[in-house]
């Protein structure tokens, strides 16, 4: 995806996938998991305690330099700009 479309993508998630953990906000939860699991070394997070109030409620309302998270590449999305497939059709087994 493109800049652009990468700041599209974000701005459908980024008041529903914040999350808080250890003092911490992340700007996108799947992003959090993913740094837990070992697949990403880095997530987007401002720590509570090292920030003004106005820093907090910028990037409570979305705001970050780039205007996208790095998971935001790997990410389908939620809502009207999700990306979507069709389902699976199940094959019978054949018999034996």
């Amino acid at each position: 995806m493109s800049e652009f479309e990468l700041m599209r993508h974000r701005e459908n998630c980024q008041t529903f996938l914040q999350c808080l953990t250890d003092g911490k906000i992340y700007s996108c939860c799947y992003e959090n998991y993913a740094m837990v699991a070992g697949v990403v070394s880095d997530a987007d997070f401002i720590d509570i305690r090292m920030s003004t109030k106005k820093e907090l409620l910028e990037y409570r309302y979305g705001y970050s330099e780039k205007g996208y998270v790095d998971m935001c590449r790997r990410c389908a999305g939620i809502g009207d700009g999700a990306k979507t497939c069709a389902p699976a059709v199940q094959i019978p087994k054949a018999k034996r």
